[in-house]
């Protein structure tokens, strides 16, 4: 054998390169950098679900500052109203037409 055979068949011993520091430094590095992205990626999903606990803005508080006048007033205008199949929408024109009286 001539010594460049040698030295290739020392280096790539059945189709599988030795391991030498450098490449054990670099799958060491990507091991860490995987590890570290899947805990901040868990710690985020467990965040984000915890932040869906309590409702942002309940039912029961008034929609803007003049809901709470309007109901003291006897002003009050219903925020949904039934549609033709008895489903509830918006109600937009009692909503946004002018106050009478």
């Amino acid at each position: 054998m001539s010594e460049s055979t040698a030295h290739a068949y020392a280096t790539h011993t059945r189709g599988r390169r030795k391991t030498n520091a450098k490449s054990t430094t670099m799958n060491c590095g990507r091991l860490v950098l995987i590890t570290i992205s899947m805990a901040m990626g868990c710690m985020l999903c467990t965040m984000g679900m915890g932040g869906c606990q309590k409702v942002l803005f309940p039912e029961s508080e008034p929609r803007n500052q003049f809901e709470r006048s309007d109901n003291l007033r006897d002003r009050f205008t219903p925020v949904t109203e039934p549609d033709v199949f008895g489903n509830p929408k918006p109600a937009l024109r009692a909503r946004l037409s002018p106050p009478t009286g």
